[in-house]
């Protein structure tokens, strides 16, 4: 089986440059998984009018839609030919900041734009016809409509911090880290409460069953139409230490892949407080981990040896390979 792994390689001096200067370069490993084995490395520089200088550079969330692959930047929308991983055309605007995930419909391309606190609806010419504002005060009321915020290094602190967009029944719906839920885009009353201890990142709806990771290394397991937990996998737990930030997942029959970044330092600690001995950091490499979640085992691993510093995000199964 062959996956699909997005993600930023770190910086020389990652471990004390400040927030929006970690990463210096975006890759796109195709991994063998079987072979353990990197069959096709894609990397790619945003051109300096897309990404002030000196920020960081990575690939972040990720989709597969029609044959094409979609990767988010800080600061851009890329489309590559999934066969041939030509790269096809990319897409900027100044409002863009800290972008973290998309979802492609056929109507559609929503992205979470996490800077902004919100997810802009853009047609399939990447031009943007609608923007759902995520937080509790208006985007054009917190933000200056006259500033490129590609040219930001961060806008944090954040109120909500979006990572990912999915769909229930037709209906758009984020994960929201800094309200530890995933909540109806439109009407945010409607959510699905997770973990209260770490936010949530990565959902995907797989048959019946959304499936989410949470930063502090669990897999969530939520009945679709019940709104509720009924599987809680704890990965750290599983491979006997600790984890670090935990994003992307894949899951393919009872089968999970899910990815784990080597531990750095944050000054959020209120997002990693499972952190709590100063010596762990680095301990664990950024690692793929292949979870059996029936039997709630590791089966397998991966690190990302080339680079064990790795900020990895969204994990796809390739379309063509098997099973």
């Amino acid at each position: 089986m062959l996956l699909i792994v997005s993600m930023g390689i770190p910086a020389s001096n990652y471990r004390t440059a400040k927030e929006g200067f970690r990463y210096s370069g975006a890759i796109i490993q195709i991994i063998d998984w079987e072979r353990k084995k990197i069959v096709k490395e894609i990397s790619y520089t945003s051109p300096p009018e897309h990404l002030g200088e000196g920020l960081s550079m990575q690939f972040k969330g990720a989709t597969i839609f029609n044959d094409e692959y979609y990767v988010v930047t800080n600061t851009e929308i890329i489309e590559y030919d999934l066969a041939t991983w030509t790269l096809e055309r990319v897409a900027s605007d100044k409002t863009f900041n800290d972008l973290h995930g998309l979802m492609v419909t056929d109507d559609s391309i929503y992205l979470c734009n996490t800077g902004l606190e919100m997810i802009q609806v853009l047609n399939h010419d990447f031009e943007i016809i609608e923007e759902i504002n995520l937080a509790s005060k208006p985007t054009w009321t917190r933000f200056d409509k006259d500033t490129d915020y590609r040219k930001l290094a961060t806008t944090k602190p954040h109120e909500i911090h979006v990572n990912h967009a999915f769909m229930i029944h037709d209906n758009l719906w984020v994960t929201r880290l800094h309200k530890f839920d995933a909540a109806n885009a439109l009407d945010p009353s409607e959510k699905i409460s997770l973990r209260s201890d770490a936010g949530c990142h990565d959902g995907i709806v797989q048959g019946g069953s959304i499936y989410f990771t949470s930063v502090n290394g669990h897999i969530l397991k939520v009945d679709m139409e019940k709104r509720e937990v009924v599987q809680d996998i704890d990965i750290g737990n599983l491979v006997k230490g600790p984890l670090g930030w935990t994003r992307g997942l894949e899951v393919v029959g009872n089968q999970a892949f899910v990815a784990t970044t080597a531990l750095r330092h944050s000054r959020f600690k209120r997002y990693l407080k499972w952190i709590t001995d100063p010596k762990s950091e680095g301990k664990i490499p950024s690692t793929i981990f292949q979870i059996d979640l029936s039997k709630e085992v590791v089966v397998d691993s991966y690190e990302i040896g080339t680079y064990t510093a790795a900020a990895v995000y969204t994990i796809l199964k390739h379309p063509d390979s098997d099973s």
